[in-house]
């Protein structure tokens, strides 16, 4: 499914909030085109992060070997 509904657009909006206020980065990777333009038409974009195919990777990585140990 490409599309979001207002439900999933809230609960984006409310996940982001919570993870600044609690100094946790929140970022979407590879978000539909629908998704994006639901973003944009509510105005959520302005304040949700999209990270880049190669951000993710980093960001991967870096979860990988901060909780490899753990597994």
């Amino acid at each position: 499914m490409d599309a979001i509904g207002g439900g999933g657009l809230g609960m984006l909006a409310f996940l982001d909030r919570w993870a600044r206020e609690h100094d946790i980065q929140f970022k979407l990777f590879d978000p539909s085109r629908s998704v994006v333009d639901g973003l944009v038409s509510n105005r959520l974009i302005l304040n949700l992060e999209i990270a880049t195919f190669h951000e993710m990777m980093d960001i991967l990585a870096d979860a990988d070997s901060r909780y490899g140990l753990a597994a």
